[in-house]
């Protein structure tokens, strides 16, 4: 890899043996990089490394807008963007991959070799319109996030001198609120709900329920919860660290876990007292079976088998579940209403939208966007401490009390 000069941006892949856990691939990208778990050790795994870092060398001969540097040139719009698919492509997952591809295409498909330099805030909400009238105003988003992006980095390459289109974020709200007509506001489970998910999961899929719990409690995401380790659990402080995420399988051997991406860095939130009691409960449960002769996970919420949960069968086992809301009067709404339904009673009982954001890794624009018809005035109502009113799921009785007083209760 060559060192970073103006108009030029570098990229590079390198194998690496890691012994016992196998032969890894490390990619740079434009000061970006990422490290993926890609074969067995042996002979073949480094073969298998190799062959991946020479494709990767491949792609970047073909980004030659960004790695060859354009003097006088042209700077066709869709050239940088398909050399940053290809710059940047390794480093992103392979959905994620999926979906940067097709914003690409909306976006080559209108501006095709319009020069950079010449985008202007007319041409850019030209293309927003034409969009919108064929797709949702966050796909529009989506499109000029990317665009954002390239020229961003293009400025910072030195390949143009500064983003063309200041107005994007402008353009971008603007597109949100033009097909908003609610059904950007996600779904979430009333505190019954949860209440009768918590007995239905103590009931028929014991596996789950701690998981189920802490869910309801963090507003975690599914990759969050089965990457949490019991070191992420600080006991003594009251609080819970979010370092990583599960990892989707790439070429069958990828990595079990990864970091979180950068806009969802590593980030910590404070117990309510009945999560706290639940995970002591959890962890109790755990130490006695070590007693029995079982390994001690590390993971907070290991398989039924004491190992890593993959994200897929995690979700058979709450399929599983869903399956019996309807008898229990419940919505079967998907794993990731848990999410919003933590959201959305945090908002509604006024916790501001600031430290709604930093509990749950979410932007505030994402926040704000989403769950403003929930927002309250008061931030000075207590949240966390209200679920400690919220039965455990192991209750026999449902709950005569209303929502309201639950709220009024303190943490």
């Amino acid at each position: 890899m060559g060192s970073m000069r103006p108009g030029v941006l570098s990229m590079g892949a390198k194998p690496w043996d890691r012994g016992a856990r196998g032969w890894w691939v490390r990619v740079y990208a434009g000061g970006e990089k990422e490290a993926y778990r890609v074969a067995d050790p042996g002979p073949e795994g480094e073969a298998e490394a190799k062959s991946i870092c020479e494709s990767i060398e491949r792609r970047a001969k073909n980004a030659k807008l960004w790695t060859q540097g354009v003097g006088s040139q042209s700077l066709p719009i869709d050239g940088l963007l398909d050399g940053w698919i290809e710059i940047h492509g390794p480093l992103r997952s392979d959905r994620t991959q999926q979906t940067d591809g097709n914003r690409v295409a909306h976006l080559v498909k209108f501006f095709g070799q319009t020069d950079a330099r010449d985008l202007s805030d007319g041409l850019v909400r030209k293309f927003a319109n034409q969009l919108l009238e064929t797709h949702s105003g966050h796909t529009v988003a989506g499109c000029l996030s990317i665009l954002r992006r390239v020229l961003n980095l293009a400025a910072r390459e030195k390949l143009i001198h500064a983003n063309p289109v200041p107005t994007l974020n402008d353009i971008m709200r603007a597109a949100k609120v033009a097909t908003d007509d609610g059904a950007n506001e996600r779904d979430a489970w009333s505190m019954v709900e949860w209440e009768r998910i918590q007995k239905l999961a103590e009931q028929h899929e014991k596996t789950i329920a701690p998981a189920l719990f802490f869910a309801f409690h963090t507003g975690a995401r599914r990759g969050e919860i089965i990457a949490l380790k019991w070191k992420d659990v600080d006991f003594s402080r009251h609080s819970i660290h979010f370092r990583r995420t599960a990892a989707k399988p790439k070429r069958g051997v990828q990595a079990k876990t990864k970091r979180l991406k950068s806009h969802f860095r590593p980030r910590s939130m404070p117990m309510s007292a009945p999560l706290e009691e639940r995970l002591k409960r959890h962890l109790d449960e755990r130490q006695r079976a070590q007693l029995q002769g079982q390994p001690m996970p590390e993971w907070v919420f290991p398989s039924p088998r004491g190992r890593f949960w993959t994200e897929r069968n995690f979700s058979r086992t709450f399929e599983r579940l869903r399956r019996r809301f309807a008898k229990a009067k419940v919505r079967p709404l998907e794993l990731h209403c848990t999410r919003h339904s933590f959201i959305s009673w945090a908002l509604e009982a006024g916790k501001s939208v600031k430290r709604v954001s930093a509990w749950v890794g979410a932007s505030e624009e994402v926040i704000f966007s989403t769950y403003s018809h929930l927002m309250a005035n008061d931030d000075d109502v207590e949240f966390l401490g209200s679920l400690s009113k919220v039965h455990l799921a192991n209750q026999s009785e449902p709950r005569g009390q209303s929502e309201a007083r639950n709220y009024a209760e303190r943490w």
